[in-house]
């Protein structure tokens, strides 16, 4: 058993390699922690340096992390005031990388919010996004009010989804997490414009109590709208409570 432990274990470190990225821009310092939050919460890079002198990150790890981990950097290291085009905002192959060769396989994906998102709004699109989606690898980029991502097709498909319903400002369709199975639906509901953050929290509260139970729920304060997970039969009392919301 030891031994099997011990050849796991030296399997491992002799396929682990090292990569050293240069950045070709000069981000601030805080894009550059940025940048290496992602690298290892959505490239998974466990071992990661900064050389803040030669704006540069040693990696370690797999090949497919690091090509993934390089990628991710190329298209985080844009010069500033850098904004993505149409065609990039509207078509997800132009922004992502995929990790394996399985269609079933984990994709990288950059995704853009609106121009106009504060930091504020970054947060709690965030916090939306691991809440109600569960999405665990995910880091923003301020400078470039991104978000990256890591996920199955069907999970990114979710994730655009949501992003989507956040901005249109309207009452959206449920949206099928697993297609045919009405037992797991996203809704979005647009709140009053004048909604207080003191309100919201008292809705999220009466929404995860009885007789709902509905846990997975957030909101985003400018515009004000909230996103709700459930059971269709949840999500139809919701939509309820939401209508009487003042």
């Amino acid at each position: 058993m030891r031994l099997a432990a011990f050849v796991l274990a030296f399997t491992t470190l002799a396929s682990a390699e090292e990569r050293t990225v240069v950045l070709a821009h000069d981000p601030t310092p805080r894009g550059v922690q940025e940048i290496a939050t992602i690298l290892r919460t959505v490239a998974d890079i466990p071992k990661l340096s900064i050389d803040n002198t030669h704006l540069s990150f040693t990696m370690e790890g797999s090949a497919a992390q690091l090509d993934g981990a390089a990628w991710l950097v190329q298209q985080l290291d844009k010069p500033a005031g850098w904004r993505p085009s149409e065609q990039e905002r509207e078509n997800p192959s132009t922004r992502e990388f995929r990790l394996a060769s399985s269609e079933k396989g984990p994709i990288l994906r950059i995704l853009y919010l609106p121009e106009n998102t504060s930091t504020r709004g970054m947060q709690e699109t965030l916090t939306i996004m691991r809440t109600v989606l569960d999405v665990q690898k995910i880091f923003n980029y301020s400078s470039q009010h991104a978000l990256a991502i890591r996920g199955t097709a069907g999970e990114l498909a979710a994730d655009e989804w949501l992003l989507q319903a956040l901005e249109a400002n309207t009452v959206s369709p449920p949206y099928p997490l697993v297609e045919g199975v009405p037992a797991d639906l996203v809704r979005v509901f647009p709140l009053p414009p004048d909604a207080t953050s003191p309100r919201m929290a008292q809705l999220i509260t009466a929404l995860r109590s009885k007789p709902l139970f509905v846990q997975k729920v957030f909101t985003r304060s400018v515009p004000p709208v909230i996103a709700v997970r459930g059971t269709a039969a949840q999500l139809d009392q919701a939509e309820k409570q939401i209508s009487a919301f003042k």
